[in-house]
């Protein structure tokens, strides 16, 4: 990704049982388990993957089987200290024997618990990719990946509870999502049984003692009480609801009173995530009940994430949480967008039409707006065009600076001033700086008698605030080449605007026959819904089925039209002449635009190899895409 250097990011089916408060770090491993050393015979080390307070974790290599294992050794010295080494070997050996009862392509398969004359081993599956919580922080899930993990661990933790097995650690630090996924097999896998009960068997722990982690624990495990099959329900149903809604829900203020308390949870999922369908919101909700007989069961729990899978959103939606904004020189000049941009700020193709677009932008205002240029139009479009290429943030402004820096030593400051409100707004697109020149396209779409297909082009950004912003600007720009080229594209100069020869050459006189008029022919009306009709086109127009999508565009492009021409209507004789046929033409256009790039993004391919279309996509279930691997093994 990128040429960026990674560690490999393992992870096996045990942790590290936590060293009691004052235990000094696990020194580096004895000679006798060194990278090429083989242990029980048939494990060749390759390397160390962490170690925590009692064990170490090695990659290693199965001689016999020419297979990539985890390899988890445990020293006898370790096992030998006393009471608190006892409890250490009791666990150790419970919990090889709890993993072995399972087999489950979701949870991480245990292959072997040995010994020798040195240590104890649990040899494990070798697992590959990040963790949940990695992938949580890093903000790389979409709504459909998140359905697709709950399915996984849905039937992980039901195919426990089957063997009589209660987890009672679930959270995302023990969910690994694998870099590589076999056809047919699960999206994640469900790690760490260090503290799992088997029912019918005597607890390791004394009463009282509480197990698992703050945050995820049942209201009734938090009070240390009898801990079943519920408890892991309602710390999936956290899970879930942290992984949806893009944090935890507000944990309960007094658990014994919440165990004791009938009823749903006390916040709900539809709180941060209103979108969501209603069932879905539901099973997650009752899932995190506070009364454990009224929690959801896990099936229901698997229904509601599988019909929600098949219309979920395919796009990342939670983004790592931004780093605290300081008011010095250099955060200015970076949300100013003044400087150079990182060298992978930008994909290559994103520059390169951004500086085509301003580099076509500086030649034709040197073409069309002044006397002869020092510097013949093509050569002076190529050369902005380099320095977009090379410097994106900085070159807009600089080029826009240039223009009317030339205007005004041409005696035409009036148009110097036209010029600077036209180009400098675009710099507000400070998080997308390659597509500065798109606002541009306005004028040319009302050129073409299609002015009101902008919006939809509008609406293909990424980002709600982009989509807004190149909306807005659009209209801007088409009703500043309205007044600058005295023509009609859609709604027309304003009543009382002057021609360009008549303000060019005076601030004064461009203010008042060609601002003002401006300022009360609508165009901040028309901004506004050009921005909002650009932010809603992708909520609408979702690309799940060509039915739903052509229906919606024409809601949608009608919508646009009837807006406009009900704001041309509102401004009066203000605007001379009937824009409706531009207004037929350009919503026709809009609704064809908004279901041809919906249904042209690109295709996916299904675990099996086959290239899926963007219609198809929702009857298909997705591999979760591959994620820089996460630094250090999950060791406790």
């Amino acid at each position: 990704m990128g040429g960026r250097r990674t560690a490999k990011a393992v992870r096996t089916t045990d942790a590290t049982l936590a060293a009691p408060r004052g235990t000094p770090p696990a020194t580096p491993p004895p000679a006798g388990s060194a990278p090429g050393a083989c242990v029980l015979g048939r494990y060749r080390l390759v390397r160390l993957l962490g170690h925590g307070g009692f064990a170490t974790v090695w990659e290693a290599t199965d001689v016999q089987l020419a297979r990539q294992v985890a390899v988890k050794r445990i020293p006898r010295s370790a096992l030998a200290a006393g009471a608190r080494g006892d409890l250490v070997a009791e666990r150790v050996t419970r919990e090889a024997r709890t993993v072995a009862r399972l087999a489950h392509p979701a949870v991480v398969a245990l292959f072997e618990a040995s010994a020798d004359e040195e240590a104890f081993y649990l040899v494990s599956e070798l697992v590959v990719g990040p963790t949940l919580a990695e992938l949580i922080a890093q903000g790389g899930l979409s709504d459909r990946d998140v359905m697709e993990i709950g399915q996984s661990l849905c039937r992980a933790v039901e195919h426990a509870h089957s063997r009589g097995i209660v987890h009672r650690d679930i959270k995302p630090a023990n969910v690994i999502v694998p870099d590589a996924r076999a056809a047919g097999g699960q999206c994640a896998k469900l790690t760490d049984f260090g503290v799992a009960h088997v029912l019918g068997e005597p607890a390791l722990t004394r009463t009282g003692d509480v197990v698992g982690t703050l945050g995820y624990m049942a209201p009734e495990q938090a009070q240390a009480g009898a801990v079943g099959p519920p408890a892991d329900i309602y710390a999936l149903g956290v899970v879930l609801y942290e992984a949806l809604g893009g944090r935890r829900p507000a944990p309960e203020p007094d658990p014994p009173r919440a165990a004791r308390r009938a009823g749903p949870a006390a916040s709900s999922l539809a709180g941060p995530r209103p979108d969501l369908p209603a069932d879905l919101v539901g099973a997650i909700d009752d899932a995190r009940a506070p009364d454990p007989r009224a929690r959801a069961r896990l099936p229901t729990l698997l229904r509601a994430l599988a019909r929600a899978s098949r219309y979920a959103d395919d796009e990342p939606r939670w983004a790592p949480p931004p780093r605290p904004w300081r008011p010095t020189l250099r955060h200015l000049g970076r949300r100013l967008a003044i400087g150079p941009s990182p060298p992978a700020s930008l994909g290559i193709g994103a520059r390169a039409l951004g500086a085509v677009g301003t580099g076509a932008l500086a030649a034709l205002a040197l073409a069309a707006l002044g006397p002869a240029s020092p510097l013949p139009p093509g050569v002076a479009g190529l050369a902005v065009a380099a320095v977009a290429l090379a410097l994106p943030r900085m070159a807009w402004a600089a080029a826009a600076v240039a223009v009317c820096a030339w205007l005004t030593l041409a005696q035409r400051p009036g148009l110097a001033l036209f010029v600077a409100l036209l180009a400098l707004p675009n710099a507000l697109l400070v998080r997308a700086p390659a597509g500065r020149p798109a606002p541009a396209l306005a004028p040319v779409c009302g050129a073409l008698g299609l002015a009101g297909a902008f919006p939809a082009l509008a609406g293909q950004a990424r980002r709600g605030a982009t989509r807004v912003l190149l909306g807005a600007l659009g209209a801007w720009w088409l009703c500043l080449a309205e007044v600058l080229l005295g023509r009609r594209m859609l709604l027309g100069p304003a009543a009382g605007t002057a021609s360009r020869d008549a303000w060019q050459a005076s601030l004064a006189t461009t203010v008042s026959h060609a601002l003002a008029p401006l300022a009360e022919g609508g165009v901040l009306a028309l901004a506004a819904v050009w921005g909002l009709a650009a932010l809603v086109l992708p909520w609408l127009v979702r690309g799940r089925a060509p039915v739903w999508d052509i229906a919606a565009a024409a809601a949608w492009a009608g919508g646009l039209a009837l807006a406009t021409h009900e704001l041309a209507r509102a401004l009066g004789p203000a605007l001379p002449g009937d824009p409706t046929r531009a207004l037929v033409l350009g919503s026709l256009a809009a609704g064809a635009i908004a279901v041809g790039l919906s249904s042209a993004r690109p295709a996916r391919r299904d675990p099996a190899g086959e290239r899926l279309g963007t219609w198809a996509r929702r009857a298909r279930t997705r591999p979760v895409a591959p994620v820089a691997p996460a630094r250090g093994p999950a060791l406790r």
